[in-house]
């Protein structure tokens, strides 16, 4: 038998052999019983009638049926599948097989040839039933799509007979009771609940330690909008400059190192612009001469690259104080004068 159906598996029919269906119709289901939406709890189950009509008062009569567990992943997809699978394997004679799964309906039109990505083995294990079935003569298995839950009157308008629709319903409930009595146990079910609010109640924990231990500024992923409302770019870039020693005047110019505040950028380049606090006026001694020269903050940034020309860069680094000192040549301050 094939690879997918030798897991944990197991199914009842009213037929031991090949049934013989030629001229009948088969009906196909999947359930994922009563924990569909939790996958860990989920467990599916697939049901499989055959009826036909006796031609006497529109009356029909039963063939047989087959349900039970499905193997591998517990998806009601699967199920549906399975039950087409077991179409193939358990019946004999040209069919008219009811699918009320579209997706299932077309990866089955789409040929013995096609393998989907999804459910895979258990789809080359549908293949090859397919092909064995008529390679022996044992008939064709056509399968139409029928709409879920569909009603008698809607079915009857939309083009279905009742044959198809009873087909449809029966599969329906023995999927349906399959499902059930393929469910885990309610200790089981209930140990699972209680471990899943223990780890969302951690969960909510570790973020409020992990909220509590970051940086101020930084922003939380899941983080709730702030009601109040947020301060200009120009306004917070103002603060910052404060913040950083400046004194600016009504044109955005800090009087002390005739910094000009960018604020035509953006806010992330102001705040690396102003990272550094206010050089004022910066005092050279060179040579015996003490003298004063106003100079920006991104000249004095570049005071550093005269480290690569020693002839000029030794003498001047030496008798300057830096207070962004990054080795021991930069070890003197920049006094703002006043």
């Amino acid at each position: 038998m094939p690879l997918p159906l030798n897991m944990d598996y197991s199914f009842k029919a009213t037929f031991q052999c090949r049934l013989d269906v030629n001229g009948a119709t088969l009906g196909g289901d999947g359930s994922g019983g009563e924990h569909s939406r939790d996958p860990r709890l989920r467990r599916a189950g697939f049901g499989l009638v055959a009826i036909r009509l006796n031609g006497k008062d529109s009356l029909f009569d039963y063939l047989g049926h087959a349900y039970g567990s499905i193997p591998g992943k517990q998806t009601v997809p699967r199920a549906e599948a399975t039950a087409i699978l077991h179409a193939l394997i358990y019946t004999k004679g040209n069919a008219l097989y009811v699918c009320d799964n579209l997706g299932v309906a077309k990866s089955y039109w789409k040929g013995s040839r096609f393998q989907p990505a999804s459910n895979g083995l258990l789809w080359r294990a549908i293949n090859t039933a397919r092909q064995q079935r008529l390679e022996l003569g044992l008939g064709f298995l056509e399968v139409i799509w029928m709409p879920s839950h569909t009603s008698f009157e809607s079915a009857i308008n939309q083009g279905y007979s009742a044959e198809q629709w009873i087909a449809n319903r029966f599969a329906d409930k023995l999927a349906t009771d399959a499902a059930k009595a393929a469910q885990v146990p309610d200790d089981f079910v209930q140990t699972i609940r209680d471990s899943t609010t223990s780890n969302i109640s951690l969960l909510r924990y570790l973020v409020e330690v992990a909220v509590g231990l970051a940086p101020k500024g930084c922003k939380a992923l899941h983080a709730v909008k702030s009601q109040t409302p947020t301060l200009p770019k120009e306004e917070r870039v103002r603060q910052l400059a404060i913040a950083s020693g400046h004194k600016l005047d009504m044109d955005d110019v800090c009087v002390l190192c005739n910094l000009r505040l960018p604020l035509h950028k953006s806010f992330g380049l102001c705040e690396v612009i102003l990272n550094m606090k206010c050089v004022g006026a910066v005092s050279l001694w060179l040579a015996g001469f003490s003298f004063s020269i106003p100079i920006r903050a991104p000249t004095l940034i570049g005071l550093g690259r005269l480290k690569s020309m020693p002839h000029i860069a030794r003498p001047l680094i030496m008798g300057l104080k830096l207070p962004f000192a990054h080795s021991a040549e930069r070890t003197a301050e920049f006094a703002p004068s006043v």
